[in-house]
């Protein structure tokens, strides 16, 4: 999916303003994101030195002697606990700054519903999670993180198949696109690239923001071009066209199989790490052993610890992806210029900042910057000889 995201200040000539207000949001953003990370280390810990933990999971079983609803009691107030800590910083980050910053149209009702949608998906997949993981600890002491691995990957090649028409539809409206012009071309690109979709959607951001994007959702018999109504509205059909080349240049490359691939790695070798973890650690901070449930915020921890060392090297990876998807779009179109004024016009749609911060692009960013988006469109003109009207 086309993404330019939010970038740091840097030293640089006068900013224009909306470049300033790329900036200030970038801040915003960004400051919103260290406290999210802070609170997702802190939370974990506080439970465990609290003996939060052995004292909640005592209490799930006196309310069964049932392992399984135990754990079901244990999970759903920690995890409703979890989210209500948290609530705070999602309604700064989610609500206040996007109507700040005039990108968010979505009432207080609908904020508050989309919350609890997440909310409720959470607890359905995260209890579902916890079960199974348990569940396997205790036959499996020393190879159930080798089947869970196998599970894991498994719900997360149905998620890229399903959510297109499963979860995605629970917070946005999706329409089949009338034919038309607009139609028609994006359907002869994705033929001339031989690449089958199950059609053309008009995707309904713009009741909740105005944001702008287009994708290829989905996978096999669920693969579908979207368009956002918001980038119909603001965008040229050429423009629109360049920019689902780009979502088909992840298609042509492979980079679904690819992703599943570099997930598979990540999910065996953090699901490693949490053996090592528990195995070592359950005793000394007073759980009943690896298939004591009370130490689930300590997996949790070790999870976000992971997450966090791997982020700088998954979004490098990502980000030459995105270069790659890049360059299909301008070899397909042959439109540089296209390429270049729909970027810019992504990047005023979405407040996204033209220049970050190197540590911060490397870091957190999982496409390359959107100014070097664009001076990669011109190199390959230069290059090429190719400037289309």
């Amino acid at each position: 999916m086309i993404s330019n995201e939010k970038r740091s200040d840097r030293a640089a000539p006068e900013r224009s303003g909306p470049e300033r207000d790329a900036a200030a949001y970038a801040r915003a953003k960004r400051r919103a994101t260290f406290a999210d990370i802070a609170l997702s280390l802190a939370m974990p810990v506080v439970f465990i030195a609290s003996n939060g933990s052995t004292g909640l999971r005592d209490i799930a079983e006196e309310v069964s002697s049932v392992d399984a609803i135990g754990i079901l009691v244990y999970a759903t107030v920690a995890l409703v606990g979890m989210s209500l800590v948290g609530l705070g910083l999602d309604f700064y980050s989610g609500y206040v700054i996007e109507h700040r910053f005039g990108l968010s149209r979505a009432s207080l009702r609908d904020w508050a519903s989309d919350w609890l949608k997440s909310l409720a998906l959470q607890l359905l997949f995260g209890i579902a999670a916890i079960e199974l993981i348990y569940a396997l600890i205790t036959p499996l002491p020393d190879t159930w993180w080798l089947v869970a691995a196998a599970v894991f990957i498994g719900f997360f090649i149905v998620l890229v198949r399903l959510a297109p028409v499963l979860i995605l539809p629970l917070f946005y409206k999706f329409e089949r696109l009338e034919d038309g012009d607009l139609r028609d071309r994006l359907l002869a690109l994705a033929e001339r690239v031989n690449t089958r979709v199950q059609g053309v959607y008009i995707w309904k951001l713009g009741r909740k923001t105005s944001r702008s994007n287009a994708a290829l959702m989905g996978w096999g018999a669920t693969r579908r071009i979207v368009v956002a109504d918001t980038m119909i509205e603001s965008s040229t059909p050429e423009e629109i066209e360049v920019v689902l080349a780009h979502e088909l240049g992840h298609q042509v490359n492979r980079d679904i199989p690819r992703m599943i691939a570099v997930q598979s790695v990540i999910i065996v070798a953090g699901f490693a790490v949490i053996h090592v973890v528990l195995k070592t650690l359950s005793d000394s901070f007073g759980f009943r052993g690896i298939d004591d449930f009370a130490n689930l915020p300590l997996l949790l921890l070790v999870a976000v610890v992971a997450g966090l060392l791997l982020m700088p090297a998954i979004n490098a990876y990502s980000r030459s992806r995105e270069r790659a998807a890049d360059l299909f779009a301008l070899e397909t179109t042959r439109w540089p210029d296209r390429f270049i004024s729909a970027m810019e016009r992504l990047g005023e749609q979405n407040l996204s900042e033209k220049d970050p911060h190197p540590v911060m692009e490397f870091i957190f960013h999982s496409h390359p910057s959107l100014g070097k988006r664009i001076e990669f469109a011109k190199r390959w003109a230069a290059d090429a000889g190719e400037s289309k009207p």
